[in-house]
């Protein structure tokens, strides 16, 4: 494991280069790192606070700051869209030559599709989809049923949805009390990660060939967390690996049922929607917003061998809660 203390909102990596977006001071440097995860090249500087690196190819990059979106060619970047006020870009996906973006923060926040990285169209917004929502939480491809899935929150009854015309119209796939932010799509199965508010936290797991959703709660065996909010979720190999946004830690499984620490920056309860691991290579990258961390592949089962940090549990009570989610959005209607 390589640990360096920069300010890394995000990465990404395209083409075998790792870039990561890092801020310094007042300003966010887009910038290409080199071996043992320094500062190779500075792609572009921009004056924010704080953004995401939400696409690219390693020549062209969509990068979200603060409100706006900016497409950076070469030594240029321009802002190409801009958010609500005060609202922000989180996630992008590419598929079939368009490239998809959902707006976080108020109402009413949109899903954004363009074919030239230059202009955009609004697809929809959370309220079309769920008049309750809030915000988009997340946008993905599940390439094994050609859907587009989204899902939003937050206190609202409609979770996830998903596209099966790339974003013409949009159907539900869940219902109920359980949020999530990420999402991951095998073959006979879509991977959810909890960011509840009812529940401390847990995973979902729809099933398209029966049409049948699972859940499994987690939580951590020490008292140092309340809640596990996944943020970001990726399988590498037989593995899965998570960011939680609350509290600030990345996490491992085979199972999906016992995840065991990899690496922990903090156990704030506020939710840091900065924390993220990505493939690359054949390392698994991590970013916190203070911090960029490396780990091998091959190395990830060593940390199976201590005992589970996060564990499932029956969940009785919180299902209670569930049912009164429920309840009381009926009679709301």
């Amino acid at each position: 494991m390589i640990v360096r203390h920069l300010q890394v909102l995000s990465a990404s990596s395209f083409n075998g280069s790792l870039f990561a977006l890092i801020k310094k001071g007042r300003d966010l440097a887009l910038a290409l790192l080199g071996s043992g995860l320094s500062v190779k090249d500075e792609v572009y500087v921009f004056s924010g606070s704080h953004g995401f690196i939400l696409w690219g190819d390693g020549r062209e990059f969509l990068v979200g700051v603060d409100d706006s979106l900016f497409l950076v060619r070469g030594n240029e970047a321009r802002p190409v869209l801009r958010a609500g006020p005060g609202n922000f870009f989180w996630h992008a996906v590419e598929v079939g030559g368009k490239v998809f973006i959902h707006e976080y923060g108020e109402p009413p926040t949109g899903i954004y599709v363009s074919e030239d990285l230059e202009h955009w169209v609004k697809v929809v917004d959370n309220k079309a989809v769920d008049e309750y929502s809030r915000h988009f939480h997340f946008i993905g491809y599940d390439p094994y049923r050609d859907w587009l899935v989204a899902t939003l929150g937050d206190a609202n009854p409609i979770r996830v949805v998903y596209s099966p015309d790339l974003g013409r119209t949009w159907r539900r796939l869940y219902v109920g009390p359980w949020q999530f932010v990420p999402f991951i799509a095998l073959g006979d199965r879509l991977v959810f990660g909890m960011d509840s508010g009812v529940a401390r936290g847990g995973v979902g797991v729809y099933y398209p060939n029966s049409d049948r959703w699972s859940f499994r709660f987690l939580r951590f065996v020490h008292g140092r967390a309340s809640v596990v909010q996944f943020s970001s979720l990726i399988k590498v190999n037989d593995l899965w690996v998570a960011a939680l946004g609350s509290p600030q830690v990345f996490v491992a499984s085979r199972d999906l049922n016992n995840w065991f620490l990899l690496y922990a920056e903090g156990y704030s309860t506020d939710y840091n929607h900065h924390m993220g691991v990505i493939p690359a290579g054949d390392s698994v990258i991590g970013f916190t917003g203070e911090s960029i961390v490396l780990f091998n592949v091959d190395e990830l089962g060593n940390y199976f061998n201590p005992p589970p940090a996060v564990i499932t549990y029956l969940g009785i009570t919180d299902r209670v809660k569930g049912l009164g989610f429920r309840v009381k959005r009926l009679f709301r209607r």
